[in-house]
């Protein structure tokens, strides 16, 4: 096609120019792919690859650019497709061998009067064949290639990546792709830090979107404006990953919800099913109560109709039994009166005469008779003819029909390539009328004779005469046509499965196809993959290095000896943990830290037990200090010491100290000398019973009141105390017979010595304790002040264990902060996963593919070979190949055996038809026989009444008119008394009937008694059934959907229509939606739930009153499914409404302040670049007069969400007020749930991407301008432009917009300014492309296309390289190099 252009037809303003940028010089490739060592020229920046299909032109830009530029391995395919990777280019060309190669890229400016610049930006790539990786290290240097530096050594082998550090130094060479870009994106463009990356990135997608080889079948497709859309700045991928990462924190919590919402799910469509069947259950069981209350009332009904039909037969009966009593009385009467006409003269005179009329009425109803008989002997005859008739025309019919589908089975015949010859010419029936002959004929008895014309029947002749003849061959034919329809359907069974398998083969080609590219993709994957567990290795090891020489790691773990962890290796070597694992163990890594910090934590909680068993011991004393101050200042006695053995004394006993008191004359010295010889005797704590007796602390009797006095006994020192509750006589008694001093058998001395029978012994005392009130009140005082001081001393003890115990909890929180930050290896364990994970897909993938390919080969060979033997069957059998000639052929043979047969049913039945007309004929003949037989007969039965009745009629006149008179009275009589006797035997039959009915009525009446009991007893049955149903726990809320429902009162004895009110209440009540569930179902149910809960929650169930009953158990108890179901709801509302608030909070942090922010800088970057792009294009029109503007705008209403979400983010986050944060928040919220609702398991970083990519919510317009002035047309169909017109203004707008976006760089005068198009400027003529060059020369952007044809060889391109690709198969490209100068072609050598 042609646009109307001519030369210089595009009138731009004056050409841009920046001499000092930097411009494409050289660009090279070494041994890599079939490139093995190809320079080319970029002649002011301009180069161009030309070739056919195949030779490697788009592989070589594909290598080049922009890979050198961003370093991007999964964009370098110029498709997006992604199936060019770095492992298949080294591998194409490497001959089953590793390899290096290089892939470079020369830059080159000049300052005014300063010595030009170079840069060169290169890709070293080593491949292994064992592992079919490809590594790339990048690099960026001042040194040229070829000049200064070499890239091969004096072998032609690439230099290794040490030898070339040691070249350009190992500073410049980086195996980070980010790096590289952001040094690339520095020194060539000008574009730093956090901004510059982003810009960078949208001019690498300006880049990427115009070399896609498809921009042309785009453009045609009206995809413009998506792809000048496609060029403007994306939001930055940090910020959206830093707010996705935040709101996926609250992944967890999320989670959570997530599974409770799930056991909601779960619980709700099992509750579903539970209150089917609740509903079910409770409403069969009130319908069975309702029915059996309709029927107790029906049977109540059926009891009082029972009664009143029993009572009204009763009633009949009687009334029969009247009438029959009358009737009899009246027959006796009549039979007197007919005997009495019978006994008179006048009777007996006219006997004769009637005698003689009977007989003449006898033979006339003959007559008549045998008259009727020959009426319907002629009627037969003319329906045996009538019916002979229509059976010619039936058969006449039916050869017509015959006839037709003969016609239909020769042309099916011939359609199935099969002519039958062999068929009846036609099948066809003459009918022939007949005159029918006329008779007299007599018809009544007292008639004339009438002419009467007798019926004959139509004569018929049948084509062909052989019907059956004619039958045989057509059913040969049909067998014949089978056969045909056999053969046909047997070979289109195999061109449909040949044609199945055509498509199976074709599915497999492609699938093997599909399968390849996976295999490449899933490879690139596992590389990639690889890289990052490597990466997140040496990371994991720089982390433990840092943890490990942290000062604060020395002193909180002290000294360890780190090298006998496994933490070791990473310190001796950083890539010990890279590669794919050899059994190490990551999990001891993990608690390497925890280990090493044993000891610290066993010091601190030996420590803290130490203390804490202090504090107890400190805390019982207090307790038993306390108790007993408690005691002693409620004036309660301490006791003397009690041995371990102690028992409690008898009944009414009191211990001895408590009976007596000092002498008023014994001094201190004496009491405490006195008290602690009692006290070690045993006698001081000894019990005192009322009978005198004194028992030891262990039960031994030490004392009875039979023992002997003693001369001087203890009266002398102690006295009775009247408060001790014992007799003084007693207490003095006992007191007598304990010497005072040695000498008597039980003695103790004021000294402290003591004795008791051989025993004897001493104690001592400061002074008297427990003897005598004053005694033990000054005890108490000064036990009270002991245990003051030892009360406060125990509190200072606390209170310091309570700040030890502090500083300990501190420094184990510091210890447990500190372990836990240690590095973890949760990271690398996931990496390793993922790289394992996807280096066993890639080789599965390439297995798969292999195999794939390989079946597909084969299927195909096979697919021929019997395809050719088909077609040779066919053309055996004279049938055409194809599935359509086959099936055609088919469907004819098999409509014309249906045809055969249906023409050898229509014979067959013509046949039989016209065999049942023979016999009709037959029969016809017999009722001609017939019909004259019976005339007849009626002939001599009319001739023989005549007679008779003429000698009646004589005789008749003779007699008078008396006997006529008796005659009429006995007839009158005999009459009456046959009524009489046929109503007595009326009367008779219906007492009988109604005896009968009378007696059943009452048997019924009994049995509606009984059954009226019965229903009332089950009406009752099934009302507590009800009743005790509707109680049973959760089943009712179960069956209301979370109602319940109370019955009406019942009274003591409730009627059917009580129990009726009651079983509609219930059904009403229930929520009758969906198909009842029947127990299977609930079964099915609980078991499918019980899965879904199994870590949850607890289903149990029970069976009461044959009702399921299910019981949910979590954390907070038991509860009815329905209850628990509620409860749970609830929790999940509450549960959603504090997730809501945290990610309010996220959205309103990071959303709002981070990706709000960026939003609103990139709306402001877009809109600028459009106006830029305007501003570019403003001055470029054809010399017709042709411009092109462009307009970006909401593609929805401004009052939309979008439209909103644009106006509010256009205000900055520090004036925005809260009302329109949280307006917007709800927006961009609501979009991001909408994203998650098509996607639950993506990320939030991917779901922000997509919900708030601008791009999406604007469309570019373009609008051609002129050429009349203010015209504007918007490129569309009904623009009314040709395919290269409308490509010529695409083309300019794209050049524009990257025009635009390189002139809004902050250094314009240094960046590089270039475009890339891959099968450039396809279907656009010479004369337009060459335009459109040096529009691109005008607007000083460099360029390198490819093409098919492509010459950049035009007057308006002041200089370009361009090169030819050749390359045969599995061989070396070679590039045949073309310079233009702007005048002529110069034909250098070839490169490559």
């Amino acid at each position: 096609m042609t646009v109307d252009v001519d030369p210089d037809t595009l009138l731009a303003a004056r050409p841009k120019h920046h001499p000092h940028r930097w411009r494409l010089a050289r660009a090279g490739v070494v041994n890599v792919w079939y490139y093995y060592d190809t320079t080319f020229q970029f002649t002011g920046g301009r180069m161009i690859l030309r070739g056919t299909n195949g030779s490697g032109k788009s592989r070589a830009l594909e290598m080049l650019l922009p890979f050198l530029l961003d370093a991007d391995r999964r964009k370098m395919d110029a498709t997006g497709s992604g199936k060019v990777r770095l492992e298949d280019l080294m591998r194409h060309g490497a001959h089953g061998q590793n390899r290096l190669g290089y892939l470079w890229l020369e830059l080159a400016r000049q300052e005014d009067d300063q010595a030009e610049q170079f840069l060169t930006i290169g890709a070293l790539v080593r491949f292994s064949v064992s592992t079919g990786e490809a590594k790339p290290w990048y690099f960026t240097t001042p040194l040229r290639v070829g000049v200064d530096l070499p890239l091969m050594d004096d072998r032609r082998q690439p230099l290794s990546r040490e030898h070339l550090g040691e070249l350009i130094g190992a500073d410049r060479i980086t195996e980070k792709a980010d790096v590289h870009r952001e040094r690339v994106g520095a020194t060539v463009f000008g574009l730093s830090g956090n901004s510059g990356k982003e810009r960078y990135g949208g001019l690498l997608q300006l880049l990427h979107t115009l070399r896609a080889p498809d921009m042309g079948n785009r453009i045609d497709e009206g995809n413009l404006p998506k792809i000048l859309s496609d060029a403007l700045p994306p939001l930055s991928e940090n910020t959206l990953r830093e707010a996705g990462e935040r709101l996926d924190s609250l992944s967890d919590s999320r989670e959570e919800q997530r599974r409770l919402v799930e056991a909601v799910e779960h619980i709700d469509t099992f509750l579903d099913v539970y209150r089917r069947y609740t509903v079910r259950a409770l409403f069969d069981t009130a319908e069975q109560a309702r029915v059996a209350a309709i029927a107790a009332k029906d049977f109540a009904d059926n009891e009082q109709k029972a009664e009143h039909a029993h009572a009204a037969l009763v009633l009949d009966h009687s009334e029969i039994l009247r009438r029959l009593a009358e009737a009899r009385a009246q027959d006796v009467v009549l039979q007197s009166t007919i005997e009495g006409i019978k006994d008179s003269d006048a009777y007996k005179a006219g006997l004769n005469i009637e005698n003689l009329a009977q007989s003449v009425s006898s033979l006339g109803r003959a007559a008549g008779s045998d008259l009727s008989a020959a009426v319907a002997r002629r009627q037969e005859e003319s329906a045996a003819v009538r019916r002979i008739d229509t059976q010619a025309e039936e058969i006449a019919a039916e050869a017509k029909r015959a006839c037709a589908v003969l016609n239909e089975v020769r042309q099916a015949a011939s359609g199935a390539r099969m002519p039958i010859t062999t068929l009846p010419a036609t099948v066809a029936v003459d009918l022939t009328p007949q005159e029918p002959p006329q008779e007299l004929v007599r018809s009544t008895l007292t008639d004339a004779p009438e002419l009467f014309s007798r019926p004959s029947p139509t004569r018929l002749e049948v084509v062909p005469d052989d019907v059956d003849e004619a039958h045989r061959t057509v059913v040969d034919a049909a067998q014949a046509m089978s056969r045909r329809s056999t053969e046909a359907t047997s070979r289109l069974a195999t061109a449909k499965a040949l044609d199945n398998r055509e498509n199976e083969v074709s599915i497999a080609e492609d699938r093997a196809e599909e399968l390849s590219e996976r295999a490449a993709e899933n490879a690139a994957q596992a590389q990639d993959t690889a890289d990052d567990r490597d990466d997140r290795a040496r990371a994991l090891a720089t982390a433990w290095r840092r943890w490990t020489a942290d000062d604060q790691t020395r002193s909180l773990l002290g000294d360890i000896d780190w090298a006998s962890t496994a933490v070791g290796p990473l310190l001796i070597d950083a890539d010990a943990l890279t590669g794919e694992p050899a059994g190490d163990d990551l999990t001891q890594l993990d608690e390497a830290a925890s280990e090493s910090s044993s000891s610290a934590r066993n010091a601190i909680a030996d420590s803290r037990a130490t203390l804490r068993r202090e504090d107890l011991d400190d805390k019982a004393a207090r307790e038993h200090l306390l108790d007993e101050q408690n005691g002693l200042r409620a004036d309660r006695d301490s006791e003397p010491p009690a041995a371990p053995w102690m028992r409690t004394g008898p009944p009414g006993s009191v211990p001895l100290w408590r009976t007596v008191e000092f002498g008023a004359d014994l001094n201190e010295v004496d009491r405490a000398g006195l008290e602690a010889a009692l006290l070690s005797a045993g006698l001081l704590s000894a019990a005192l019973s009322t009978d005198g007796t004194v028992r030891a602390e262990d039960g031994q009797v030490l004392l009875t009141l039979d023992a002997p006095e003693a001369v001087c006994s203890l009266t002398t020192v102690l006295q009775w105390d009247p408060a001790s509750g014992l007799p003084r006589e007693l207490v003095t008694a006992v007191l007598s017979r304990v010497g005072s001093g040695p000498g008597h058998g039980t003695w103790v001395d004021v000294d402290g010595r003591w004795g008791s029978g051989p025993l004897q012994g001493k104690n001592s005392a400061d002074r008297a304790r427990y003897v005598g009130a004053a005694a033990r009140a000054a005890a108490r005082a000064e036990r009270l002040a002991e245990i003051d001081e030892e009360l406060a001393k125990i509190q200072l003890r606390s209170d310091e264990r309570t700040r030890q115990l502090a500083r300990l909890t501190e420094a184990e929180a510091t210890l447990k902060k500190h372990v836990r930050a240690a590095p973890r290896t949760t990271e690398l364990d996931r990496a390793r996963t993922t790289a394992s994970i996807a280096a066993a897909t890639a080789a599965r993938s390439l297995r798969d593919a292999t195999t794939a390919h390989s079946e597909a080969v084969r299927r195909r060979r096979e697919l021929t070979e019997d395809s050719s033997a088909h077609e040779q069957q066919c053309s055996r059998l004279g049938l055409p190949y194809d599935q359509a000639g086959l099936a055609d052929v088919a469907a004819k043979a098999n409509q014309a055996k249906e045809n055969c047969r249906g023409l050898a049913d229509r014979l067959d039945a013509l046949r039989r038809r016209r065999s049942t007309r023979l016999t009709e004929l037959q029969e016809l003949g017999k009722a001609i026989d017939e019909r004259r037989q019976a005339e007849f007969v009626a002939e001599e039965s009319w001739r023989e009444w005549h007679s008779a009745h003429a000698k009646f009629a004589a005789l008749q006149e003779a007699v008078g008119t008396e006997a006529k008179e008796v005659r009429e009275r006995l007839k009158t009589a005999k009459t009456a008394h046959r009524k009489v006797g046929l109503l007595i035997d009326g009367l008779t039959d219906k007492e009988r009937e109604l005896d009968k009915k009378s007696t059943a009525a009452e048997l019924r009446m009994q049995g509606a008694r009984v059954d009226t009991r019965n229903g009332e007893n089950a009406m009752r049955t099934a009302l507590t059934l009800l009743t005790d149903r509707s109680s049973l726990a959760g089943v009712a809320e179960a069956a209301t959907g979370g109602g319940r429902f109370d019955l009406p009162a019942m009274p003591e004895v409730p009627t059917s229509t009580d129990v009726e009110q009651a079983a509609v209440t219930v059904q009403r009540a229930l929520e009758r939606k969906g198909k009842a569930a029947d127990e299977n179902a609930l079964m099915r149910a609980l078991q499918a739930v019980s899965a879904g809960l199994s870590n949850t929650f607890d289903l149990s169930q029970t069976r009461t009153l044959d009702v399921w009953l299910i019981d949910l158990t979590d954390a907070t108890g038991r509860y009815p499914v329905a209850v628990a179901a509620a409860r749970l709801r609830e929790q999940a509302e509450r549960g959603a409404s504090a997730l809501t608030d945290r990610e309010h909070k996220v959205f309103t942090d990071f959303v709002i302040g981070g990706v709000g922010e960026e939003l609103r800088r990139r709306l402001g970057q877009a809109e600028g670049l459009v106006t830029a792009m305007n501003t570019s294009l403003r001055d470029i029109r054809t010399s017709h007069g042709i411009g092109v503007r462009l307009k970006w705008e909401l593609v929805e209403p401004k009052d939309s969400p979008i439209g909103r979400i644009r106006e509010l983010v256009q205000s900055s986050a520090a004036i925005r007020s809260t009302e329109e944060t949280d307006e917007l928040i709800r927006l961009l919220k609501d979009r991001v749930d909408d994203r998650f609702k098509e996607d639950p398991d993506g990320g939030y970083s991917a779901h922000l991407r997509s919900a708030l990519d601008y791009r999406q919510w604007h469309r570019v317009e373009v609008f051609i301008l002129g050429p009349a002035p203010g015209q504007e047309r918007k490129i569309s169909r009904r623009a009314r432009l040709s395919q290269g017109e409308t490509r010529f203004v695409s083309y300019v707008a794209l050049f524009a917009a990257a025009d635009a976006y390189l002139s809004g760089l902050p250094d314009t005068s240094q960046a590089l300014r270039l475009i890339l198009l891959d099968d450039a400027f396809a279907k656009v003529d010479d004369r337009t492309i060459a335009e459109l060059m040096g529009l691109l020369v005008r607007l000083d952007v460099d360029f390198c296309m490819t093409g098919h044809a492509l010459w950049g060889t035009y007057s308006q391109v002041p200089g370009v390289d361009v090169y030819e690709i050749r390359r045969a198969e599995g061989t070396a490209a070679v590039a045949t190099h073309v310079h233009w100068d702007g005048r002529a072609r110069h034909y250098l050598r070839s490169a490559g």
